[in-house]
């Protein structure tokens, strides 16, 4: 009994870190070991970069290993090697800004495990050694962070901070990038209707069809309560609109958890393109996608908005006296009142 007992207690010292903050024991093997840069100041904190054995370059030039688009990045800014001991040097590459250990400007310098990286003055990263266990939870930490827990979708945060490098890229390849905001047509008569486990369920059935329709890597984001954003690269504007009104139509004739009638649902949908609106700047790019998704809620709801649309003004208003014609489908919201007349009808008749 004494012997195990020692043996557990040995076992359990034996695990405990050598270095505030690290995993590594006195006696682990390095090589088992996974050399890794986490971000610790920057656009998304928390995200890790795995380093190969050998060479890894830093910078934002699209043939960086780890490519980080900040302004003050340079496109090969420095360089970091890792030797088969887990040992790192890094290497300023003759950046404009500078790249720093630990606060000091270096040229080149070993660097150890927790120590910090900065290239130039608002990108920090931390040098570590991860095992697998590590690994997985740092990445977990990330996509917490980042992921809507309801769809599993990003976040706007995620979503704000990858459209800037997304049109910075764009700009750089030389190749178009769209942006469509989504808005459910509406939703809160749904939620009235039915109650919020149905408005959950929508969302979550609505999320899951846009990612059935964009590639794996195309980013899908929750941009608020009902509203959805996505970003197509490499994507013109007429193939994106293809690509949004199919979405648009497998939500026909959908039915809910809970909700005995089946639903038409239907999306408005703003679109802005870097080559078609030519603007690579980020704001202004969402701001255009805002601008005609407020033009389709405007224009009837259920479309998509991909031109700027030209509404008549006050005085053709006025010249015209005959009333808008009624589509003859039924939209989210014309099914929700409908069935909330048939809620209240069916009540009043069992009473």
């Amino acid at each position: 009994m004494k012997t195990a007992m020692k043996t557990a207690t040995k076992t359990a010292t034996d695990r405990l870190p050598t270095r505030k903050g690290t995993n590594i024991t006195e006696n682990a093997d390095p090589r088992a070991r996974q050399p890794c840069l986490t971000m610790v100041l920057g656009p998304i904190p928390g995200r890790l970069f795995r380093l190969k054995a050998g060479n890894s370059v830093l910078g934002r030039g699209d043939n960086a290993d780890c490519v980080f688009d900040e302004p003050d990045v340079s496109r090969n800014h420095a360089a970091i090697h890792v030797n088969d001991r887990g040992e790192a040097m890094v290497t300023d590459n003759r950046s404009s800004n500078g790249t720093f250990v630990n606060g000091e400007r270096v040229r080149s310098k070993l660097v150890g495990i927790n120590d910090k990286i900065r290239l130039g003055a608002n990108l920090v990263l931390r040098y570590d050694l991860y095992d697998d266990l590590d690994i997985a939870f740092t990445e977990h930490l990330f996509l917490s962070a980042t992921t809507d827990a309801l769809t599993g979708c990003r976040n706007r945060r995620f979503f704000d901070t990858e459209l800037p490098r997304e049109c910075a890229y764009a700009k750089r390849a030389g190749l178009p990038l769209s942006l469509a905001l989504i808005d459910i047509d509406g939703f809160k008569d749904i939620n009235d209707a039915f109650g919020h486990r149905a408005g959950d369920g929508l969302l979550q059935i609505v999320a899951e069809e846009i990612r059935s329709c964009v590639r794996e890597y195309d980013s899908v984001a929750r941009w608020g309560g009902d509203e959805f954003g996505v970003m197509l690269r490499d994507v013109a504007i007429d193939k994106a609109t293809e690509i949004m009104r199919r979405i648009g139509s497998k939500l026909r004739g959908i039915r809910l958890d809970g909700v005995a009638a089946i639903i038409d649902v239907t999306l408005s949908i703003g679109m802005a393109n870097t080559d078609h609106d030519q603007v690579h700047e980020a704001a202004t790019l969402k701001h255009i996608a805002d601008m005609r998704l407020y033009q389709a809620k405007r224009a009837g709801r259920d479309r998509v908005v991909a031109r700027d649309v030209k509404f008549p003004s006050p005085e053709e208003l006025a010249q015209d006296n005959e009333p808008p014609t009624r589509r003859e489908t039924l939209t989210t919201a014309d099914n929700a009142n409908a069935s909330r007349r048939l809620l209240t009808t069916t009540s009043k008749e069992r009473t």
